[in-house]
């Protein structure tokens, strides 16, 4: 991060125009670090944060993966909607050419144990947004506009200031996108930040004395009738057309 702080002053400095995105925090940041003068030409865009989690454990879950799998990850795609769709959320791992599908991760990210600590106290998750322009899932499309809801991904997007609202408008060549009533989308970082759990403390306490694949066992281990379930779900909905499904997600 470091780096894309230098390059982004680096460029304001010699007078063009930077977007930055990132984290609220981290555009707190390059705010901060922005050269006197040069605001005109900085236009940041936050995402909305649920939180960030410990490099320690995705680190551990990297080394952990590539050790079952035998090879280098060569791609994660953190969310499969191609395979699972938008709302169900699966990351796909792939090495040496094959995927493998888990839940292992996103468990232990919306567990919300293994944030940062300053997660717990952000200042930043409320409406008052410190960028020109933020972008989040649109959960709540499903009832609240379900002509836009494909299963494959919705944004939504919060206008802040009006130099995002004319950046906004200058990018809108062929996207579809509808004004809409934010509070059928309010959703948690957007209210406040994630309250540390009770159980935090023995969580580490544990994962600090077993290995991480025995605390995956502990944890996370998928039964197997959920494995046979799910490889044969999988079968049949490569069977039926896609817009079926989604028609289907849509009635229900």
């Amino acid at each position: 991060m470091h780096n894309a702080y230098r390059l982004a002053c680096e460029d304001l400095k010699a007078g063009r125009l930077v977007l930055f995105t990132g984290t609220p925090c981290q555009v707190d940041g390059i705010k901060a670090l922005c050269p006197k003068g040069s605001e005109e030409h900085l236009v940041c865009m936050d995402i909305v944060c649920h939180g960030v989690p410990s490099p320690r454990v995705w680190n551990d879950y990297k080394a952990y993966v590539e050790q079952k799998y035998h090879g280098k990850i060569e791609k994660i795609d953190f969310r499969n909607k191609e395979r699972f769709g938008w709302s169900d959320h699966w990351e796909t791992v792939t090495i040496n050419g094959k995927e493998h599908d888990s839940q292992v991760y996103m468990k232990m990210f919306y567990e919300h144990t293994f944030l940062r600590e300053a997660c717990y106290v952000c200042p930043y998750k409320n409406l008052q947004r410190i960028s020109d322009i933020s972008i989040a899932d649109a959960w709540g499309v499903e009832t609240a506009n379900p002509e836009f809801d494909d299963n494959r991904g919705v944004s939504l997007v919060l206008i802040n200031t009006q130099k995002g609202e004319k950046w906004f408008l200058d990018s809108l060549q062929g996207c579809d996108f509808k004004e809409c009533a934010l509070e059928k989308y309010m959703q948690e970082p957007l209210k406040g930040p994630f309250k540390k759990p009770d159980n935090t403390e023995n969580v580490w306490k544990e994962y600090n004395e077993v290995s991480f694949g025995k605390f995956v066992k502990n944890h996370y281990k998928e039964p197997f009738l959920s494995v046979v379930k799910r490889s044969l779900k999988r079968k049949i909905k490569d069977m039926i057309p896609k817009e079926f499904w989604n028609r289907l997600r849509r009635w229900r």
